[in-house]
């Protein structure tokens, strides 16, 4: 017999034991293992038994104790919705919007208690454009939207008014910066602007007329309560008056008021003088230097009319 076809009860004897005889169907052999094998299969179980048992212990302990796995604490953060004008450039950091014009003038505010002039002026000059450019585009908006969406209509005008108030802000303070740098004339058309879109009545306004005075363009200053109890003064009040405007006088001599335009190109003191100069040259036979006193009333008319004809634009512009 070749070792591929040996007998299996010679290789594994006691393996294989054959079924006693019977006279029924004849059933399969019957297979006995070793009793090694048999206690090596049961150990493994076991092993496998115990370890799946170790798994579950720790969850049905649980359940029965009703504990529950430790969860790692969470802060509580509060969720803020996301505004969708901030994703508008036009809204947040633009200077071509109301709160850019704003931000702006309190610019220009801090660099004028610093005395700051230089940058000041170039401040206010930006702000002073981006607000009337701003003005005149709300004002356009809302005129289409006019008797069309009351809504936008009212929108589009309130913001219109808003950036004209910046833009007058602006100019007063443009010329006050005039002012301060010894251009006392570069301010008057300024401060005739703001008193137009504004008037008397306002605060910006009377602020404006009074700086008016101040530089000197103007002869009497503006209160509204003088103005109010104007009509209402009697023949009796004249002498108190005077007496009062005297004694004003007599403590003024103290402490002179500077006013730059009196005796300027802006008004006609100094164009007197000048001319008065002229004919004390010509009375003294000092032609030439007369000619000169001449020339430069001449020069200094025209300088003046140049002044005056930009302050009648600015004027009736707005």
């Amino acid at each position: 017999m070749t070792p591929h076809h040996r007998n299996p009860e010679a290789v594994f004897p006691g393996l294989f034991v054959p079924s006693p005889p019977s006279h029924a169907t004849p059933l399969p052999m019957t297979v006995h293992f070793p009793h090694c094998l048999t206690q090596y299969t049961t150990g493994l179980a076991a092993m496998i038994a115990v370890t799946a048992l170790g798994f579950t212990m720790p969850t049905i302990a649980s359940a029965q104790t009703g504990d529950t796995p430790a969860v790692p604490e969470t802060t509580d953060t509060e969720i803020v919705p996301l505004n969708p004008l901030d994703l508008r450039p036009l809204v947040r950091d633009s200077t071509l919007s109301i709160p850019g014009l704003e931000r702006a003038i309190a610019q220009a505010d801090t660099e004028i208690a610093a005395e700051d002039y230089d940058a000041a002026y170039d401040t206010l000059i930006a702000a002073r454009e981006t607000s009337n450019a701003l003005a005149g585009h709300y004002q356009r908006l809302s005129g289409q939207f006019s008797g069309i969406d009351n809504r936008i209509y009212e929108a589009h005008r309130s913001r219109a008014l808003a950036a004209a108030q910046m833009r007058d802000a602006a100019t007063y303070r443009l010329a006050f910066v005039h002012q301060a740098r010894g251009q006392a004339e570069l301010a008057v058309p300024l401060l005739l602007q703001v008193l137009a879109s504004q008037s008397p009545t306002r605060e910006l306004g009377r602020d404006s007329y009074n700086l008016l005075y101040d530089l000197g363009f103007v002869t009497l200053p503006y209160t509204p309560e003088v103005a109010n109890t104007a009509d209402e003064a009697t023949d009796e009040a004249t002498d108190e008056t005077n007496a009062s405007a005297n004694e004003t006088d007599d403590l003024a001599t103290d402490e002179p008021v500077i006013r730059p335009l009196e005796g300027g190109i802006l008004s006609t003191s100094g164009l007197s003088r000048l001319m008065l100069d002229a004919d004390t040259a010509v009375s003294l036979g000092d032609n030439r230097g007369a000619i000169a006193k001449l020339q430069e009333a001449q020069s200094t008319r025209q300088r003046a009319i140049r002044v005056l004809s930009t302050a009648h634009r600015e004027l009736f512009r707005h």
